[in-house]
């Protein structure tokens, strides 16, 4: 989108960060069951950086580069955040047990460096959790940039493509995301409650919930662990474990594993996907991309579908 949107107070909110045990054919009471129409008045999501915590960064990230670490090899130590640190602590609670995702706003990115920009989003992350590799060949910190690929290939990946994506839910437990610039055209950054759509579900077509909860094959797009040989591994859509919710992402790795050795023909249960998406447009939200932005989502309780885009970069821990 164009345009920048300004703030001039801080709207963050906490939520209760109440947790009250789910069941996978009960409504589910819980602070990421949240709605568009109530986030689009209160923008409570949105944490907005005072100069003293830009400054708490930006001092950080000059004392990295004396040191000149590879990224890797960044600990949340090295980064020490006397001011902002506390906060820190703060949102990543927010994240994991309550509304399930926060928007960082104010990061300056005029004049810095690529360097500068990622040692302050994966440090900043580092406060968050550990990262991890989310493709075979082991990156950790990645561009979103189309790159030709295409997303219905066998080995295709979204970040590699100019594809709109379906309301999916990337394997790790926290997503990040640093908006270096904003795409030419598309590429807008949407998302829905996972736990409002499992709620809408179960009002309106109960059995539906029921099915999703089924172990649902899905490509591995040619990436297998070692000492492993199926080319497909086995996820719901909606699952309970312990009394925590969870949702995977009605995502073409789905489609993507119809005819694999070993993968049955498919059943009843596959067109109720489409369901998910029924239900998840109307109720996602799609906020403004701003180039002085970090983001950091919870991926139980978020579909994330990106639109289809025209050079967008991004990053991810």
């Amino acid at each position: 989108m164009n345009g920048r949107e300004i703030l001039t107070a801080n709207p963050w909110q906490r939520t209760s960060r109440t947790h009250t045990p789910a069941s996978l054919m009960e409504p589910i009471t819980d602070p990421s069951a949240w709605t568009r129409e109530e986030l689009e008045v209160s923008r409570a999501y949105l944490y907005r950086l005072s100069d003293k915590e830009i400054g708490d960064i930006l001092d950080a990230v000059t004392r990295l580069e004396k040191l000149s670490p590879e990224l890797h090899q960044i600990k949340k130590d090295d980064f020490d955040l006397p001011v902002f640190g506390p906060v820190l602590k703060d949102l990543r609670e927010e994240v994991i047990n309550g509304r399930g995702f926060v928007f960082l706003r104010g990061m300056p990115t005029a004049g810095r460096s690529l360097y500068q920009m990622a040692a302050a989003f994966w440090s900043v992350g580092c406060y968050f959790g550990r990262a991890v590799s989310q493709n075979g060949k082991g990156h950790l910190l990645g561009h979103v940039k189309d790159l030709g690929a295409e997303i219905t290939s066998a080995t295709g990946r979204g970040y590699n493509s100019a594809s709109p994506l379906g309301f999916h839910a990337d394997s790790c437990d926290i997503f990040g995301l640093s908006v270096i610039r904003t795409a030419m055209s598309g590429g807008q950054h949407r998302m829905c409650s996972s736990v409002t759509v499992h709620n809408m579900m179960l009002e309106r077509a109960p059995e539906l919930v029921e099915d999703l909860a089924f172990r649902f094959y899905r490509s591995r797009r040619s990436e297998l662990p070692p000492g492993e040989t199926d080319p497909w591994t086995r996820q719901p859509v909606f699952s309970v474990t312990d009394g925590y919710f969870a949702a995977r992402g009605a995502s073409s790795t789905i489609a993507r594993s119809q005819g694999m050795p070993g993968v049955p023909d498919p059943d009843d249960r596959r067109p109720h996907l489409q369901a998910v998406f029924a239900i998840a447009v109307p109720a996602r939200q799609s906020p403004q991309q701003n180039r002085d932005e970090l983001r950091y989502a919870s991926r139980d309780h978020l579909f994330d579908p990106p639109l289809a885009l025209t050079d967008l970069c991004r990053m991810r821990p």
